[in-house]
């Protein structure tokens, strides 16, 4: 956070915009986190950002650096959405809680005989 902190100071700047490629399931803590430290969050489509890539240099090749200006691109573009993170979690917890319901009665109906 200090060094998100020292760019805004730095360029005169009051708001971020932290462009994320949702991938696997590592993007979701620190998006959550993000967004409680008050900043937003925008999810660019992974197929987005390899079709980019792509035709920027016309060659498929994968690097950090060059995912992190193909992200950057598609975001100061608007081509993202902003995820609904708080909706997202507590469906992930209604799921769970249903599963163990389900396992629950599962069991007390199997365990009777």
């Amino acid at each position: 956070m200090q060094w998100i902190q020292s760019l805004l100071s730095k360029y005169g700047k009051t708001e971020v915009l932290f462009g994320l490629e949702p991938t696997g399931h590592y993007w979701l803590p620190l998006a959550q986190f993000l967004r409680k430290q008050g900043i937003q969050v925008a999810l660019v489509n992974p197929m987005h950002v390899k079709k980019s890539k792509e035709l920027d240099d016309n060659s498929p090749t994968k690097n950090d650096v060059k995912d992190a200006r193909v992200i950057t691109q598609l975001v100061k573009d608007g081509r993202y959405p902003e995820p609904n993170l708080s909706t997202e979690r507590e469906e992930i917890t209604l799921r769970w809680d249903k599963f163990w319901r389900e396992i629950e009665q599962y069991s007390l109906l199997h365990n009777k005989s």
